[in-house]
């Protein structure tokens, strides 16, 4: 099985959706019942393994494990993104893609 996240409560419940292809398993603070609860009590969930990898992994970049994590949830985010096939517009949006698109083509450098 891969890696698991539980996600800080004070991180956008839009990005859990992002993450769970490729980190099944995953959730919030809040959903496992640790809502409100302190940092210590949230790492206690977390596996020693999964401790060890994460603390080794934001040493070797030089920061603490919750910006590593806040940073490689954001790229993991992204690549989630930029590799989608399939997006949904709203009406305004699809003539806005529609009238972007339609403009002819130009030459670059």
């Amino acid at each position: 099985m891969g890696q698991r996240l539980l996600l800080d409560e004070n991180l956008s419940e839009r990005l859990l959706p992002l993450l769970i292809e490729r980190f099944p398993g995953s959730s919030y603070v809040r959903l496992a019942g640790l809502g409100g609860a302190s940092d210590i009590a949230i790492w206690e969930q977390a596996t020693k393994d999964d401790r060890n990898l994460l603390d080794r992994a934001a040493t070797a970049l030089g920061t603490d494990r919750s910006s590593f994590l806040l940073a490689q949830g954001r790229l993991a985010a992204q690549r989630v993104l930029t590799d989608r096939q399939h997006f949904l517009l709203d009406a305004g949006a699809q003539q806005e893609w529609e009238r972007i698109n339609s403009r002819p083509a130009r030459s670059l450098p």
